[in-house]
């Protein structure tokens, strides 16, 4: 998939549309990520409860999912992968950077709260570095 992606740099590509932002989590997620550098955001996946999953490009290409929700109510570091967590200071704030278990094939989790907004973000491409480097990005453009 990486090769039609490079291809596409080459030529005017129109956007895919994408349902307009409905939840707070959504629009909260749409503008902060737009501050930090992505590009292509779009909501991931519908939702029936007040928790957004919206996809975006990363400045370095990298196809991220942030799950994003009011907190208390979500706990972004309750995540899927089991592997080894670690925690450190990134912008001030503290972010759970988790690996992937056995059997899991994703690259990692990074997750960190964010005034009344938790943020678990999840990519399958890269490094855990890179996710990171977007937390940093979304934890300074939302003034955390």
């Amino acid at each position: 998939p990486i090769g039609a992606v490079a291809k596409s740099f080459l030529v005017a590509f129109p956007e895919p549309t994408s349902p307009p932002p409905e939840l707070d989590a959504e629009q909260v997620a749409f503008e902060v990520l737009a501050a930090a550098g992505a590009d292509n955001i779009g909501i991931a996946e519908p939702s029936d409860t007040d928790v957004a999953a919206v996809m975006f490009t990363s400045p370095l290409g990298d196809v991220i999912v942030a799950t994003v929700g009011p907190v208390p109510g979500f706990d972004p570091v309750a995540g899927y992968l089991t592997g080894e967590q670690a925690t450190e200071m990134v912008g001030g704030v503290e972010v759970t950077i988790t690996l992937p278990g056995p059997d899991q094939y994703t690259v990692a989790e990074v997750a960190f709260t964010c005034g009344d907004w938790g943020w678990r973000l999840e990519g399958g491409y890269g490094t855990p570095g890179e996710i990171v480097d977007m937390a940093e990005a979304i934890i300074e453009a939302a003034g955390c």
